[in-house]
């Protein structure tokens, strides 16, 4: 694996773990009493709340994808770019 596939792979393992954070940070901080917010949280169906849970971090896991393939792509076109300029001089 090479030091740019590494950083590429922390870059999305710090993305789930910001969205959890967030989403933690998100339901511990809602304009509701903390003692409603945990009986919403234990009384309701806990499989439920996962596949939510595991369905937002999917979507996350496939936008934070697209954007690093998009930016991959930038780059490279930069790349070609200042190489042509480079060459021209």
């Amino acid at each position: 694996m090479s030091s740019e596939e590494k950083s590429a792979s922390r870059k999305k393992g710090g993305f789930v773990v910001g969205a959890i954070v967030g989403a933690a940070v998100g339901v511990l901080f809602a304009p509701r009493a903390g003692k409603e917010t945990r009986e919403q949280l234990f009384s309701s169906d806990l499989g439920a709340q996962k596949e939510r849970l595991v369905k937002a971090l999917g979507a996350g896991k496939e936008s934070a994808e697209d954007q690093s393939e998009a930016l991959r792509r930038k780059i490279e076109e930069t790349r070609a770019r200042l190489r042509e300029q480079m060459d021209q001089e």
